[in-house]
């Protein structure tokens, strides 16, 4: 089977950062928490660019003339032609060139307390109840002097709004960027539901250079497009299987007029280029419970386009293939979030026995699979998911080599871990990735913030000498550090040592809001 050919608009991230671009130069829109130039980093904008171009070791030159820190965004400059180097570079490194950068500052000081920070006159652009964006001329100065001067009232990274470039001997020209979302947000957070149609498809493509690596990816079609306020679109997150894409609205379907969600589902088509879109309503509240397969909750077709597969979609991940149904209820499957993690498991699975813990479909499991395991375990309360795990493992089959050695089982969790402690199980690799809560009738009630140190101490029981462990929560009010405390205190419960715990970062697609940390929280654990 061929791979799904990559919808148009997702085929370049860079397409609508071009800036400037003639036989010699190409300035491009440089988002802020991209480099621009760094070897440790799996991609840059650089590598962006290069590949963009088609230029390798030895094919076309891309050479970088101006960058600005990671921060920092705004125009950034290459030449295509190592003549142009040198009068393209003068006048910026002499800081000669005409520049204007805007700021989002707090509320409180006037324009004139202003100008003395930034060391200029400053003119108000916007204001907002949290405070204002500015604009000014820095002179000669240096932005990281700047930032060290003003980082104590910024509300966000500062933008270069224009730059003069010399685009030929004899012109240049003064290259301008738009104002990043984000710092319009920073001073004034509006609901993704509320703009009008341009802006909306402007801000859904804007974060694509962050899907860069997993876009070029030829043996993935499955990624996270929007997140939320991560991509200054406040309440919308969407995700992509494929040629079709799942919006994720966190409003109830009745508090948006059928106007407002038509413009939505075609701004998000015509953003990404896809055939058909699919719609969740999600509860604002991680326990509120609600009916997952409601029409007006998760519909079971889709709100725009037609898709002929009526849902059930086979879509690949490093390779691994997937079962998704993209109109059954709130899930698909599979959680996206969960990429690199389940790449993880599959590079350290070979000769090991997984136990997979509220495994749901069994992603994990098939990824262990694919990658060698002896055998594997899948134990969740749902007979329907447990069924799909058959599913996926069908769709692999030429992959693993003894399919019978991955099994299923339908039991609540917490009632089969006590019995796996009394027959004595032990397992070289653990996955365990519970829910926020549950309110199972035939299980006990769990929370999350209450729970978890007595939950890691029985899963760490179960662990072999050395053997390894991921433990993973979605609760958005336990950040990383919490989750680390109560893992800790499981493993002094159950007298277990361990000689690693290392924080994962989280997958490029679901970088979070400002100033907030991810809603997926991974712990990678080795024991002693």
């Amino acid at each position: 089977m061929h791979p799904t050919p990559l919808p148009q608009p997702l085929r370049d991230p860079l397409a609508d950062r071009v800036l400037f671009e003639s036989d010699s130069v190409v300035v491009f829109d440089k988002p802020s928490g991209l480099a621009v130039d760094a070897p440790e980093r799996p991609d840059d904008l650089a590598r962006m660019v290069r590949r963009r171009r088609g230029a390798s070791a030895s094919g076309a030159y891309v050479g970088i003339v101006h960058r600005l820190e990671r921060d920092v965004s705004g125009p950034c400059v290459f030449t295509v032609d190592r003549a142009a180097n040198g009068r393209v570079t003068a006048p910026l490194e002499k800081r000669s060139a005409r520049r204007t950068i805007v700021a989002a500052v707090r509320k409180g000081p006037s324009e004139s307390a202003l100008a003395r920070t930034f060391g200029a006159p400053v003119e108000t652009v916007a204001r907002g109840p949290l405070g204002a964006l500015i604009e000014f001329d820095p002179k000669s100065e240096k932005l990281s002097a700047l930032y060290e001067r003003a980082n104590s009232i910024l509300l966000a990274p500062m933008h270069l709004a224009a730059l003069e470039v010399q685009v030929t001997q004899e012109r240049s020209a003064l290259v301008r960027a738009e104002i990043p979302a984000v710092l319009f947000e920073a001073i004034e957070p509006k609901s993704a539901f509320v703009l009008d149609r341009a802006t909306l498809v402007r801000r859904l493509r804007a974060g694509l250079w962050r899907r860069a690596r997993v876009l070029a990816d030829e043996d993935t079609d499955l990624c996270r497009l929007v997140n939320e306020g991560g991509d200054a679109l406040s309440g919308l997150a969407v995700d992509r299987y494929a040629d079709r894409v799942v919006a994720h609205v966190y409003e109830s379907a009745a508090s948006l007029d059928q106007s407002t969600q038509n413009q939505l589902w075609s701004a998000i088509a015509d953003a990404f280029g896809a055939r058909a879109v699919y719609a969740k309503f999600r509860p604002k509240q991680a326990n509120t419970l609600i009916e997952t397969r409601r029409d007006d909750v998760a519909p079971s077709r889709p709100v725009w386009g037609e898709d002929d597969a009526q849902g059930r979609l086979v879509v690949r991940e490093h390779g691994v293939r997937y079962v998704t149904r993209l109109g059954d209820g709130l899930s698909t499957g599979i959680f996206l979030d969960q990429r690199d993690n389940r790449a993880w498991v599959r590079e350290r699975a070979r000769g090991r026995s997984l136990l997979n813990l509220f495994a749901y479909t069994g992603a994990f499991s098939v990824a262990a699979a694919v990658g060698g395991a002896a055998r594997s375990l899948s134990v969740d309360a749902s007979r329907s998911a447990i069924a799909w795990l058959k599913e996926h493992l069908a769709e692999n089959e030429s992959a693993i080599s003894d399919r019978l050695a991955h099994e299923g089982a339908c039991v609540e969790v917490f009632g089969w871990l006590e019995g796996a402690k009394a027959r004595g199980d032990r397992f070289d690799m653990i996955v365990c990735d519970p829910p926020s809560y549950s309110f199972a009738k035939d299980g006990p009630r769990w929370s999350s913030e209450r729970d978890w140190p007595e939950l890691a101490a029985r899963v760490l029981e179960l662990s072999a000498k050395g053997g390894l462990a991921l433990f993973c929560s979605n609760h958005r009010g336990i950040s990383p550090a919490k989750l680390e405390s109560m893992l800790r205190d499981g493993a002094a419960r159950a007298k277990v040592t361990l000689a690693d715990v290392s924080h994962v970062s989280v997958n490029d697609d679901f970088a979070p809001a400002p100033g907030a940390f991810a809603h997926l929280k991974s712990l990678r654990v080795t024991l002693r």
